[in-house]
């Protein structure tokens, strides 16, 4: 009986080792798509500030 658990213990231990894995892939993917995501913005945001056209409101520091 003892033989028996060990094995189910490995299966058991492979199934977490499994899970982990396809998770770590669903955080990286996720983390990527933020990345992407934060460049466009950066992006936008440069290319707005070096454009010509002047800017609509002020932004009022003092108060």
């Amino acid at each position: 009986m003892a033989g028996l658990s060990a094995v189910g213990g490995v299966g058991a231990g492979l199934s977490q080792a499994r899970f982990q894995a396809e998770y770590q892939v669903r955080v990286l993917k996720e983390q990527q798509a933020v990345v992407d995501d934060l460049g466009s913005a950066a992006l936008k945001l440069i290319k707005m500030a070096l454009s010509s056209e002047p800017m609509q409101h002020d932004l009022d520091v003092i108060a």
